[in-house]
Parts: structure tokens; C-alpha cells; sequence
């Protein structure tokens, strides 16, 4: 075969050898997620039941029970942090550094003129991430807030029909 034939062969191999240690690398990630995932979210709950548990009463005194409990519970979407999209984030540099330099190989003039195009992309991109972080974070507390005023408007009810019920049994 002729010399194009064999350096088309050669980065299809290589090619195929990240692929297939891409798809190893994920499979190894879902083990990990599910690993790592529910150990951090018992040990995150676990701290958080404890510190709450030595606070004192006049804590609770002005908090609302409803605000806490929904704090507490949103350690389960901090436990996404372990989620497979961070392995495969991590697997994707891998391929990307792997693709890189096979492009670097082939036509390096041609990465050189996409280079400030994915810079432009990565810092629309952190700036993008930093507003969502901000929002969410906003978003969690006002949820919080919502379902501690419910909670406490539900327990008012149960109190008042309790009172209610008392009322007409002394009657």
C-alpha cells in the first residue's frame, strides 16, 4: 500500500485504541458514580443530622423546620457532583488531547487557526457556568424557603385541628 494508505491505517488504529479506551473508561465510571455517590451523600447527611443535633434550641427557635429539612435534603443533589458526567468530562479530555495531537500530525497549521476559536468558547463557557452556579444557588435557597413556610403552615393546621378536637371534647 502506498505511504497515505498506511498514515490513514495508522490514526484509524490509534483512533480506534481511544475509543475503546474511552468506552472502558465509562464503564468504569458508573461503578465509581454509584460507589462514591452514595458514600459521600451518607457521610454529607450523617455530618450535616449531627450538627444539627448539637445546636441549640434557641436555633430552632428561629429557624423553620420545614427550611432545615429541605436544606438537609438537598445534600442529594450535591451527591450529583459524582455524577457520570464528571468521569466522562474527564474521559473527553482524554479523547480531545488524543484527537489533538493526531490533528497536530496531519495539518498543524489548521489547529493552530481553531485554537482562538476554543478559547473564545471556554471563557463563554466559565462565564455561562458562574451565572448557573449563581442562579441555582438562589433558586435552592428560595425552594428551601418555600417548603419551610409549608411545612410550617401544615404543621399550624394539624395544631389547630388538635386544638379544635380538645375544644370539643371538653364541650
Amino acid at each position: 500500500p502506498s505511504h497515505d494508505s498506511k498514515v490513514v491505517i495508522y490514526y484509524g488504529l490509534i483512533s480506534l485504541a481511544f475509543l475503546l479506551l474511552s468506552a472502558v473508561l465509562r464503564s468504569l465510571a458508573q461503578v465509581l458514580y454509584a460507589i462514591a455517590s452514595s458514600r459521600f451523600s451518607l457521610s454529607l447527611k450523617s455530618h450535616a443530622v449531627k450538627r444539627l443535633l448539637s445546636l441549640p434550641i434557641e436555633f430552632f427557635d428561629t429557624q423553620q423546620s420545614g427550611y432545615l429539612v429541605s436544606r438537609v435534603n438537598e445534600i442529594d443533589s450535591i451527591a450529583g457532583l459524582f455524577s457520570p458526567a464528571i468521569f466522562q468530562f474527564f474521559a473527553s479530555l482524554f479523547e480531545a488531547a488524543g484527537s489533538l495531537i493526531i490533528m497536530f500530525e496531519i495539518a498543524g497549521n489548521l489547529v493552530w487557526l481553531m485554537l482562538p476559536f476554543i478559547v473564545i468558547i471556554f471563557l463563554a463557557t466559565r462565564m455561562i457556568g458562574a451565572r448557573l452556579r449563581t442562579l441555582s444557588y438562589e433558586l435552592m435557597e428560595e425552594t428551601a424557603a418555600s417548603r419551610g413556610s409549608l411545612q410550617e403552615m401544615v404543621g399550624g393546621i394539624v395544631d389547630i385541628k388538635n386544638f379544635d378536637s380538645e375544644n370539643r371534647r371538653l364541650a
